[in-house]
Protein backbone atom coordinates (compact mmCIF):
# COMPACT_ATOMS: atom_id res chain seq x y z
CA UNK A 1 0.00 0.00 0.00
CA UNK A 2 2.69 2.59 1.10
CA UNK A 3 5.20 2.02 -1.47
CA UNK A 4 2.24 1.97 -4.53
CA UNK A 5 1.03 4.96 -3.43
CA UNK A 6 1.49 8.51 -5.37
CA UNK A 7 1.91 10.62 -1.95
CA UNK A 8 5.05 11.02 0.36
CA UNK A 9 5.08 9.31 3.88
CA UNK A 10 4.84 12.73 5.70
CA UNK A 11 1.46 12.88 3.64
CA UNK A 12 0.45 9.65 4.85
CA UNK A 13 2.16 10.36 8.19
CA UNK A 14 -0.23 13.62 8.32
CA UNK A 15 -3.26 11.99 7.17
CA UNK A 16 -3.32 9.10 9.84
CA UNK A 17 -1.71 11.55 13.12
CA UNK A 18 -3.94 14.71 12.74
CA UNK A 19 -0.74 16.66 12.76
CA UNK A 20 2.32 18.36 10.94
CA UNK A 21 5.08 16.46 10.64
CA UNK A 22 8.81 17.33 10.69
CA UNK A 23 12.24 16.26 10.20
CA UNK A 24 14.39 15.79 12.89
CA UNK A 25 17.56 15.72 11.11
CA UNK A 26 20.18 13.14 13.59
CA UNK A 27 23.11 13.78 11.14
CA UNK A 28 23.63 14.75 7.52
CA UNK A 29 27.12 13.93 6.07
CA UNK A 30 28.85 13.31 3.12
CA UNK A 31 30.26 9.85 2.84
CA UNK A 32 31.78 7.47 -0.18
CA UNK A 33 29.57 5.28 -2.11
CA UNK A 34 29.70 1.60 -0.80
CA UNK A 35 29.18 -1.40 -3.29
CA UNK A 36 25.74 -2.09 -4.09
CA UNK A 37 24.07 1.30 -2.77
CA UNK A 38 21.18 1.40 -4.80
CA UNK A 39 21.76 4.72 -6.17
CA UNK A 40 23.76 3.34 -9.26
CA UNK A 41 27.03 5.63 -7.85
CA UNK A 42 30.68 4.07 -8.42
CA UNK A 43 32.14 2.75 -5.68
CA UNK A 44 34.08 5.67 -3.78
CA UNK A 45 31.73 8.79 -5.35
CA UNK A 46 30.86 10.77 -2.68
CA UNK A 47 26.97 10.88 -1.53
CA UNK A 48 24.57 11.84 1.07
CA UNK A 49 23.73 10.32 4.03
CA UNK A 50 20.95 11.46 6.28
CA UNK A 51 19.35 9.76 9.59
CA UNK A 52 16.23 11.57 10.53
CA UNK A 53 13.42 10.82 12.85
CA UNK A 54 10.23 11.96 11.65
CA UNK A 55 8.00 13.38 14.42
CA UNK A 56 4.91 14.97 14.89
CA UNK A 57 5.17 18.89 15.64
CA UNK A 58 2.57 18.87 17.99
CA UNK A 59 3.19 16.00 20.32
CA UNK A 60 6.55 15.51 19.52
CA UNK A 61 5.98 11.66 18.81
CA UNK A 62 8.95 9.77 16.81
CA UNK A 63 6.61 7.85 13.82
CA UNK A 64 9.62 6.91 11.97
CA UNK A 65 13.66 6.52 11.72
CA UNK A 66 15.15 6.86 8.00
CA UNK A 67 18.43 5.66 6.52
CA UNK A 68 18.95 7.41 3.40
CA UNK A 69 21.88 7.77 0.98
CA UNK A 70 21.50 10.00 -2.40
CA UNK A 71 23.19 11.28 -5.10
CA UNK A 72 23.48 15.44 -4.85
CA UNK A 73 24.29 16.16 -8.21
CA UNK A 74 21.38 14.54 -9.31
CA UNK A 75 19.33 17.41 -7.80
CA UNK A 76 18.34 21.02 -8.59
CA UNK A 77 20.26 23.01 -6.56
CA UNK A 78 18.00 24.63 -4.22
CA UNK A 79 16.18 21.31 -3.66
CA UNK A 80 19.73 20.64 -2.12
CA UNK A 81 20.33 23.78 -0.41
CA UNK A 82 16.87 23.05 0.91
CA UNK A 83 17.98 19.99 2.30
CA UNK A 84 21.10 21.26 3.72
CA UNK A 85 18.88 23.33 5.89
CA UNK A 86 15.71 22.18 6.70
CA UNK A 87 13.59 20.59 9.00
CA UNK A 88 10.83 19.16 6.34
CA UNK A 89 11.33 15.81 4.67
CA UNK A 90 12.69 14.94 2.12
CA UNK A 91 9.99 13.86 0.27
CA UNK A 92 7.76 16.85 1.26
CA UNK A 93 10.91 18.96 -0.56
CA UNK A 94 10.64 17.46 -3.13
CA UNK A 95 6.98 18.14 -4.35
CA UNK A 96 7.35 21.55 -3.11
CA UNK A 97 10.25 21.68 -5.92
CA UNK A 98 7.59 20.31 -8.11
CA UNK A 99 9.65 16.76 -9.01
CA UNK A 100 7.94 13.93 -10.42
CA UNK A 101 8.78 11.33 -8.24
CA UNK A 102 8.62 7.23 -8.83
CA UNK A 103 9.88 4.63 -6.17
CA UNK A 104 11.09 1.27 -7.10
CA UNK A 105 10.75 -1.45 -4.35
CA UNK A 106 14.47 -2.74 -3.10
CA UNK A 107 14.22 -6.11 -1.86
CA UNK A 108 14.73 -7.22 1.67
CA UNK A 109 17.50 -9.44 1.61
CA UNK A 110 17.97 -9.26 5.13
CA UNK A 111 16.42 -7.75 8.39
CA UNK A 112 18.88 -5.09 9.15
CA UNK A 113 18.21 -3.09 12.57
CA UNK A 114 18.41 0.86 11.93
CA UNK A 115 22.20 2.25 12.63
CA UNK A 116 23.04 2.59 16.31
CA UNK A 117 22.14 6.33 16.01
CA UNK A 118 18.98 5.79 18.04
CA UNK A 119 17.65 3.06 20.07
CA UNK A 120 14.37 2.19 18.50
CA UNK A 121 14.47 -1.78 18.01
CA UNK A 122 12.01 -2.35 20.45
CA UNK A 123 9.98 0.17 18.94
CA UNK A 124 9.91 -1.32 15.33
CA UNK A 125 6.57 -2.97 13.74
CA UNK A 126 7.04 -2.49 10.03
CA UNK A 127 10.03 -1.64 7.86
CA UNK A 128 10.74 -1.37 3.69
CA UNK A 129 13.35 -0.34 1.47
CA UNK A 130 12.95 1.87 -1.92
CA UNK A 131 14.79 3.86 -4.31
CA UNK A 132 13.20 7.57 -5.13
CA UNK A 133 13.58 7.87 -8.75
CA UNK A 134 13.39 11.09 -10.42
CA UNK A 135 13.17 11.57 -14.08
CA UNK A 136 13.92 7.47 -14.40
CA UNK A 137 16.91 8.15 -12.58
CA UNK A 138 17.72 6.46 -8.75
CA UNK A 139 18.03 9.44 -6.92
CA UNK A 140 17.71 8.13 -3.23
CA UNK A 141 18.09 5.22 -1.36
CA UNK A 142 15.92 4.98 1.35
CA UNK A 143 15.65 2.15 4.27
CA UNK A 144 12.51 3.52 6.79
CA UNK A 145 11.49 1.78 10.40
CA UNK A 146 7.91 2.79 11.30
CA UNK A 147 7.27 2.95 14.73
CA UNK A 148 4.58 1.46 16.97
CA UNK A 149 3.14 5.14 17.90
CA UNK A 150 1.97 4.70 13.62
CA UNK A 151 -0.04 1.63 14.42
CA UNK A 152 -1.24 3.53 17.58
CA UNK A 153 -2.05 6.33 15.66
CA UNK A 154 -4.19 4.18 12.73
CA UNK A 155 -6.22 2.32 15.41
CA UNK A 156 -7.06 5.69 17.22
CA UNK A 157 -8.24 7.06 13.94
CA UNK A 158 -10.26 3.28 13.18
CA UNK A 159 -11.66 4.51 16.54
CA UNK A 160 -13.28 7.80 15.24
CA UNK A 161 -14.44 6.38 12.16
CA UNK A 162 -16.86 3.73 14.13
Amino acid sequence: MLLDSSGTVTQFLETITGELILADVVRQSMVKAEPGNGLGVATGQVVTRRIAILVGRTTHLQYLYAETSFAPERLPEQVLAQLETTDHPIGQVLVAHGLTLGREPVPEQEARTPSPEIELAAEIVFTRAYRLMIDASPVFAIREWFLRSVLEALERQLRGQD
